[in-house]
């Protein structure tokens, strides 16, 4: 039997990477901002979907492990691959961070609010049950990974189905004052793009793939249109079914539609649903953290003990070490508002992906042969949008978001910046 993933396999890593704790949040955010945040939203969707095509052009073009920075070596060279694939491959533990505080956050109205004592370890024991899974191999990471988007893809898609019987379009309002168009969109777009995040996941693991060349490209499509279809229903069903100053001010808006459906104390169902969800998605990071490490070590870039595998081909070095900087983030974060974090850990790693985004669209358009006028349209409307939603965010995030590839600064001690 193949060690190799298939389509569902891939398609579930890209599904399962996107669709997190953000389908929760955005109803909520997006609810100040009424039709017009719903509008620009679209913006958001587009844009991901442009990415998403760029990188299913890329994909088709090598079956190199490590994603990215692959795609940036090949036209910008080593020195900006370098620091792309570090910066991905640190960021990813912040991203994993936040899944893992929200997965057991949600789990509030279950087991009650607990102390930073025992939230750190209810983290830690997650954090480990992942990290045994995807160290025995990937074909066994990508099986629990297959169905847990089933598990979550399938139970969001139904929800809808019952709150549209709620809707009453009197709810959407906008609440929020004056505001030009353009901030409008670029404040969701920063919002709303958080969920997009692991839009490139399935070019990573490409030496692990059955077909890849066929295979990324598809799931890769695919997969960003399912996830932005079903955050869209999902908003327009929620933000229809609450009023607009009540879904504004919770952070528990699906419990509060499900409650009003199925009436009180159903609402734990959807915690241990967000819950289960973010479960997925942390598998899914784990998976894509562990495959670029183990890129860039098989290209140069890190020394080799980031690129051992066991018998079963899993990356067990790199994923032991990633976990044990998740957990460092996790005991260094326990005494803060969980809020305070996550809201932080977000914009500081949807700008840091967002830079490697524009790279490798920078990369995409440099490697396209003349006369590709659609092709180098999809580049530029990729580009633009990345560029849009950096423009947007405040000089203070993107000071933070430096930091990320200067502590590569001494792995390249020796070598020519430039």
């Amino acid at each position: 039997m193949s060690k190799k993933m298939g389509f569902f396999s891939v398609l579930s890593i890209v599904i399962g990477s996107q669709l997190g704790s953000s389908i929760f949040v955005l109803p909520s955010s997006l609810a100040p901002y009424g039709s017009y945040g719903l509008s620009s939203w679209w913006i958001t969707g587009i844009g991901a979907v442009l990415l998403a095509l760029v990188f299913a052009e890329l994909s088709m073009k090598t079956t190199k492990t490590g994603g990215p920075h692959v795609f940036i070596e090949a036209a910008l060279g080593k020195t900006a691959a370098f620091y792309a694939g570090w910066t991905y491959w640190l960021v990813s533990w912040m991203s994993s961070c936040v899944v893992v505080m929200t997965g057991i956050g949600f789990l509030a109205p279950i087991i009650g609010e607990q102390s930073a004592g025992v939230q750190l370890l209810l983290e830690l024991v997650l954090l480990l049950v992942i990290t045994l899974v995807n160290c025995k191999s990937i074909r066994t990471a990508s099986q629990v990974e297959v169905f847990l988007t089933a598990i979550k893809y399938g139970s969001l898609i139904v929800l809808p189905l019952f709150t549209f019987s709620y809707f009453d379009s009197d709810n959407i309002q906008v609440l929020i004052p004056e505001t030009p168009p353009l901030k409008i969109v670029g404040n969701v777009a920063m919002i709303a793009f958080w969920g997009f995040i692991g839009v490139e996941s399935a070019t990573v693991p490409a030496g692990s793939v059955s077909k890849p060349t066929r295979i990324i490209p598809l799931a890769t499509v695919v997969g960003t249109i399912c996830v932005a279809l079903l955050y869209f229903i999902d908003c327009l069903a929620i933000m229809g079914m609450l009023d607009a100053k009540l879904l504004s001010q919770t952070s528990t808006a699906h419990s509060l539609a499900i409650e009003r459906i199925w009436g009180t104390g159903s609402g734990q169902v959807m915690a241990a649903l967000a819950s289960f969800i973010c479960i997925g998605t942390l598998n899914a990071w784990t998976i894509t953290s562990g495959q670029i490490a183990l890129g860039l070590s098989k290209d140069g870039f890190l020394p080799a003990i980031f690129g051992k595998t066991n018998r079963e081909g899993a990356p067990y070095s790199n994923i032991l070490m990633s976990s044990a900087g998740i957990a460092l983030l996790l005991f260094l974060t326990q005494s803060k508002s969980m809020m305070q974090q996550i809201t932080a850990f977000i914009d500081i790693s949807v700008n840091a992906f967002l830079f490697i985004y524009l790279l490798c669209c920078v990369a995409f358009l440099k490697l396209l042969p003349s006369g590709q006028y659609v092709r180098k349209a999809v580049g530029l409307g990729a580009a633009s949008f990345c560029v849009f939603v950096i423009y947007s965010t405040d000089l203070s995030t993107l000071a933070l978001v430096a930091l990320f590839p200067l502590s590569g600064l001494a792995l390249r001690k020796g070598r020519p910046l430039f």
